[in-house]
């Protein structure tokens, strides 16, 4: 371009003005680490409250005395990786505070999770508190120590679940809440979403064990959506 044509010059300036913001510099959105660990811990959330509402009787009866909740929101078109990623929070009794949220992932089990997991939140429950230990390991595979099973949607189902030591599974989506069979799945501790959440290294037995001593909207969100929490509620989550 010959900017010595003063006509031609105004046009370049006027053509800069429409794309640069003021001071002249183009900043590019960039989803750090961080934000994108509490915008899934926030997805986690609202799955959770979602479940809450339209869970039938018996699913409700079973949220109400878990021990365990872990969320594995749906992903986002563009998530491509392997494994589906959430989060979960765990309790001494029905009576004691959850403890803040744990990255978790989960593998395999005959489920394509970047197709899948599109179309369905995962929802994790547990009553037993022998089943802590496996949201605390760094992997494990359930289906075999780590029981899992459908979770149950009618009361007769409930009531047998209710006294089993076993994971139960649900998957919500658009046409409603059903059991799902993970069984085989393997899973395990996210501690780089750890980290991005909390600003440590922590490994999921430290979370679930004490509250972090770093907060963020989204972390009280989440615990806020729990059975039995809310802002009022103060305690420790599982006992060492």
């Amino acid at each position: 371009m010959n900017i010595s044509n003063p006509v031609l010059f105004a046009i370049f300036l006027s053509g800069l003005s429409g794309i640069c913001p003021p001071g002249g510099v183009i900043r590019a959105e960039v989803n750090t680490p961080g934000s994108s660990a509490e915008q899934r811990l926030t997805k986690s959330a609202e799955a959770l409250q979602s479940f809450r509402r339209a869970a039938p009787d018996a699913a409700q009866k079973l949220l109400d005395q878990a021990i365990c909740v872990g969320v594995l929101p749906r992903r986002d078109a563009d998530q491509t990786d392997a494994a589906e990623k959430g989060f979960v929070s765990c309790r001494s009794g029905i009576a004691a505070a959850f403890s803040d949220p744990a990255a978790i992932s989960i593998r395999g089990g005959g489920v394509y999770w970047p197709v899948a997991g599109q179309a369905m939140d995962l929802i994790l429950m547990t009553i037993d508190p022998s089943m802590i230990s496996v949201f605390s390991s760094a992997e494990e595979l359930l289906g075999t120590d780590a029981r899992t099973a459908p979770g149950a949607l009618q009361a007769d189902q409930a009531s047998q679940q209710s006294r089993d030591a076993v994971i139960l599974t649900y998957e919500q989506s658009s046409t409603g809440i059903s059991g799902i069979n993970i069984a085989g799945s393997t899973i395990g501790e996210d501690r780089a979403t750890n980290a991005a959440l909390y600003g440590n290294d922590l490994s999921n037995s430290a979370i679930l064990t004490r509250r972090a001593a770093k907060k963020s909207a989204a972390v009280e969100a989440f615990v806020g959506a729990l059975p039995g929490s809310g802002p009022a509620q103060t305690g420790e989550g599982i006992s060492r």
